[in-house]
């Protein structure tokens, strides 16, 4: 992922599981709020919105609780889903100049 994030040469960076569990045609909802200049980076999640979603096990259900809670105690974010599929954010977040609150939150992924 280092890699991709140091190649892209959009304005976006868009972080998707390989597995392709979500589908990309969401993509236009999660880039509306970096498009209008509401957010930096824009996280997705299984446990938010109307729509259908997959069932999850229990154990990982309480698993993803557990790690979502630590990152938000050590970030003092709110997110629901840390361990969601989707991730976007504007490139230049990534770079070393920016704050450690999105470098902790992005970089369980980028071990």
């Amino acid at each position: 992922m280092r890699r991709g994030i140091h190649e892209a040469g959009g304005d976006y960076v868009i972080v998707q599981d390989a597995d392709l569990e979500y589908d990309p045609a969401e993509y236009p909802v999660l880039l509306g709020p970096l498009e209008q200049g509401k957010a930096d980076v824009v996280f997705g999640s299984r446990f938010l919105g109307g729509g259908p979603h997959r069932v999850l096990y229990f154990w990982h259900s309480v698993g993803n609780w557990l790690l979502t809670l630590m990152s938000n105690v050590f970030t003092d974010m709110n997110l629901s889903d840390m361990e969601t599929c989707y991730k976007v954010f504007r490139r230049e977040i990534c770079r070393p100049s920016q704050s450690r609150r999105t470098v902790l939150v992005l970089s369980r992924k980028l071990r």
